[in-house]
């Protein structure tokens, strides 16, 4: 995990993730240089498959996250996420931005998904907002790109994706994997 902290404030969080105004040090935080070694573990284990999650949001490290996408050498890279840095339209906009053009900057090919968590805790906070301005910022900017994708996952009987899906007006098909 690149932090222990998140500022959801999920009230299952089996983490009991801190809140990112603590003090950060160590150990609860990759330095640079925890970073370039998590790199380099990645690229030398040869996975063709890696999901950077857990233990707190992966996306308050932008730099983790952008250095991964761009030098690890696996064929996807799944980033989960709870939302909050999806909040705001605008700062999104910016942040997916920045990864795809980290995408570009690859040397080989490989599909990176977001994958949004959606959950009655997680909307506790966030609502429906993270998850309305995911969909349409791929819907009007990456539908194209089959190299950057959006997956929301949420826990079965939890009606918070429907919920959601309804308060925006949209129709989806829902796929519900076994």
């Amino acid at each position: 995990m690149f932090t222990s902290a998140c500022d959801v404030g999920c009230p299952f969080c089996c983490f009991k993730a801190l809140s990112s105004s603590c003090q950060r040090n160590i150990k609860n935080q990759f330095n640079e240089d925890g970073v370039d070694k998590f790199i380099d573990f990645a690229n030398h284990a040869n996975t063709g498959y890696l999901q950077i999650s857990g233990g707190g949001e992966p996306f308050l490290e932008k730099e983790a996250i952008l250095k991964s996408v761009e030098r690890i050498n696996a064929d996807r890279i799944v980033l989960v996420t709870g939302g909050l840095w999806a909040y705001n339209k605008e700062k999104a906009e910016k942040y997916l931005s920045e990864i795809e053009k980290a995408i570009k900057r690859r040397k080989t090919k490989s599909r990176i998904t977001i994958r949004l968590s959606v959950s009655k805790d997680h909307s506790i906070k966030l609502k429906h907002y993270p998850m309305e301005n995911l969909i349409n910022l791929f819907e009007s900017k990456y539908k194209d790109n089959n190299n950057f994708t959006l997956q929301i996952k949420t826990f079965d009987k939890d009606p918070t994706l429907e919920n959601n899906l309804k308060i925006m007006g949209r129709k989806y098909k829902i796929e519900k994997y076994e």
